[in-house]
């Protein structure tokens, strides 16, 4: 995805969504950042879209983000923010993980974040992914069916490890079925 359409798409596709309900947290950044392709060294020294996704959560300081990786601490409330070099030391920082300094890959980052074990050998994103605590980011999409606040019936496309609310797209090819949720 080119730098401005992934910009125009989280302007005017994901600011209403956090204005709404999104907070800061880990997942819910790892999981904006998996959707929209960002786990690229390619984005690391993007200062316009760091700063747009610390603004999307309501980040502190988000006027003077220098990188990717520092808009993403600042969203996720990190510590030490103005100091973060690539994007796997502010995903660290963002979730909160230790040792965050010495963090060289993303993968590493992601797995630090999580509270995984054995995260300095992790070298790729999918090995970070794989050790980041398993209930934390989305990996399977269900539908699920239930009343809208006006009384309508609808369908929503649903996380299976978090309950949290996804893009259809997600649940594309999947039977339109309630067994997981049938009373939310």
């Amino acid at each position: 995805m080119k730098k401005l359409s992934v910009l125009v798409f989280l302007a005017f596709t994901l600011l209403p969504l956090s204005n709404a309900n999104a907070t800061g947290s880990i997942i819910n950044i790892l999981n904006i950042l998996i959707e929209n392709k960002l786990l690229n060294d390619a984005y690391s020294k993007d200062a316009e879209l760091g700063e747009k996704i610390c603004k999307m959560f309501k980040g502190s300081g988000c006027y003077s983000v220098s990188n990717l990786g520092e808009g993403i601490c600042k969203a996720g409330g990190g510590s030490g923010c103005y100091s973060v070099s690539n994007l796997g030391e502010g995903i660290c920082k963002a979730g909160g993980g230790s040792g965050c300094y010495s963090v060289s890959t993303i993968g590493e980052g992601i797995c630090k974040a999580g509270g995984g074990s054995g995260c300095y050998s992790v070298s790729t994103i999918g090995e970070g992914l794989k050790k980041f605590k398993r209930s934390y980011v989305d990996r399977e999409w269900a539908w699920d069916q239930f009343y809208h606040s006006t009384g309508s019936l609808v369908w929503a496309c649903r996380g299976i490890q978090t309950g949290q609310f996804a893009k259809k797209t997600r649940c594309n090819g999947k039977p339109q079925n309630d067994y997981r949720w049938p009373n939310n």
